[in-house]
């Protein structure tokens, strides 16, 4: 690979993308507008998967499919890390005919670049755990929470407890690249931490324990990354020699792991399949080893384009992306909503007039016998409210007319009655006797009477030779 920097630098200005951001904007609205349901058996998606390293660099764009996916093409800067603008230069080559906007741009950085710390959170925080992991970059991290891209993972749930490890690269690191591949029409979609990918494949390999060491051994060193249940906790970096890798994988205090060898030299992985004997050894998914260089590059795409697997993000701020329907879905849906809406509200009126229609035939046909009706009920009532004045005259007819008689038997013969005023309450007595206090005790005896007593003063008629008294008296109830 002859000094592919200052190749594609001279390409880049020959060769530039295809397609205009009218052209780009048309080929979005198509692919939002003309959505179909059989887009998961057709799925065809390139990915453009950039893996920076300390010291080198590499490149490989990808085509993921429902069928599989394939390498389109691919390069690598070997021996020194590409600068931004040098990198921009290589993708521009590689695009040549294809529109960027199309590619789903993949960026993975080197554990150099990044912090990886383990922090326990209650479990009832989980809806709220990205704020709280916000809140916790300064205490947890060496940068400020405004300094960095960060992401996290949940390891395990124990204890009440959400033990979870976060990942943070700090910007200063990464923005230079993230803007001249943004200015070079490559739009950074992900960015996620190079071990990572593969660990997140290895759901791939059967029979794995727990906890797995992925041995990826590169030219200039070696990459222990340490996993738990499928989430990276540890990232070390070794000379790949065999003592340094067994040494390192030695110093990990766990009874039971799976050990994972990634190496495209065969003597090297020999001998360590014959040191390495007390753990497990398995070979890290053997449809990527066929190029060792593009391993990583090949894994990002594969891992980020499965859509059941939460990979690292670290462009997301610890925030859960959740996947919108596409534009043509929604607004078909928007419309049967809105259709049934309309039918739900007009099914009422139409039954409502058919009834409305059926009761005004039955309030016509039963409209003289309605009128009959409320012409005896006119009767009814006349005769009632003369039947009610007729019972209360003489209901006081007969209440008077007991009052007479029991006056007439309560008082002594030579009383002489003058006036008798009498309503429902009292009644009022006037006359001539020969003792009229007497009167008060015989009224009191009464069934009739109480609370008797004068209402004037008596005194003597000379003409009649009686006393003239005038007695009031409240009635039983």
């Amino acid at each position: 690979m002859a000094n592919l920097t200052s190749y594609a630098g001279r390409a880049a200005k020959a060769v530039s993308l295809s397609g205009s951001a009218a052209a780009n904007f048309v080929s979005s609205a198509k692919r939002a507008l003309f959505y179909s349901p059989f887009d998961k058996l057709l799925y065809n998606q390139k990915y453009l998967s950039i893996v920076v390293d300390k010291d080198s660099a590499s490149v490989c764009m990808i085509k993921m499919s429902s069928s599989g996916h394939k390498v389109i093409s691919k390069n690598a800067f070997a021996d020194t890390l590409p600068t931004p603008d040098e990198l921009v230069s290589l993708l521009t080559v590689m695009a040549a005919g294809g529109s960027a906007s199309s590619l789903k741009t993949i960026l993975s950085v080197p554990k150099e670049w990044c912090v990886i710390r383990m922090a326990e959170f209650p479990e009832i925080a989980i809806d709220n755990i990205s704020s709280a992991i916000a809140f916790q970059i300064p205490d947890l991290t060496p940068f400020a929470a405004a300094d960095v891209y960060y992401d996290f993972q949940i390891a395990k749930r124990e204890g009440g407890k959400l033990h979870t490890v976060i990942y943070a690269v700090k910007r200063q690191a990464v923005e230079p690249y993230i803007k001249a591949l943004e200015h070079g029409g490559f739009t950074v979609e992900s960015m996620t931490l190079s071990p990572a990918s593969l660990i997140s494949l290895l759901g791939q390999v059967p029979a794995l324990s727990d906890i797995i060491v992925l041995v990826n051994v590169k030219d200039s060193h070696t990459e222990l990354a340490l996993a738990q249940r499928g989430v990276v906790t540890e990232v070390y970096k070794v000379k790949s020699i065999v003592d340094n890798i067994v040494k390192a994988i030695s110093s990990i205090d766990i009874a039971e792991i799976s050990v994972i060898i990634n190496c495209q030299n065969e003597d090297l992985t020999r001998e360590l399949k014959a040191v390495l004997t007390c753990h497990e050894l398995k070979e890290v998914l053997p449809a990527l080893n066929d190029d060792a260089d593009y391993t990583l590059a090949a894994a990002a795409a594969i891992a980020i384009s499965r859509t059941k697997t939460k990979c690292i993000n670290m462009l997301s701020m610890g925030q859960t992306q959740r996947k919108s329907l596409p534009m043509a879905l929604t607004i078909i849906l928007s419309i049967a909503v809105i259709a049934m809406f309309s039918i739900s509200l007009y099914i009422p009126i139409w039954n409502g007039q058919r009834e409305g229609a059926a009761m005004d035939k039955q309030i016509k046909a039963l409209k003289p016998e309605y009128e009959r009706l409320s012409a005896l009920q006119k009767d009814t009532k006349k005769i009632d409210d003369d039947l009610t004045v007729l019972n209360s005259m003489l209901s006081k007819r007969v209440l008077m007319l007991e009052l007479l008689r029991e006056l007439t038997v309560t008082l002594p013969q030579d009383t002489w009655l003058a006036r008798i005023v009498s309503t429902e309450k009292d009644i009022n007595i006037e006359g001539y006797a020969v003792n009229a206090s007497a009167l008060i005790g015989m009224l009191e005896n009464s069934k009739f009477f109480k609370d008797v007593g004068t209402a004037s003063t008596t005194f003597k008629d000379a003409r009649m030779g009686k006393e003239r008294f005038q007695i009031k008296a409240a009635m039983k109830q």
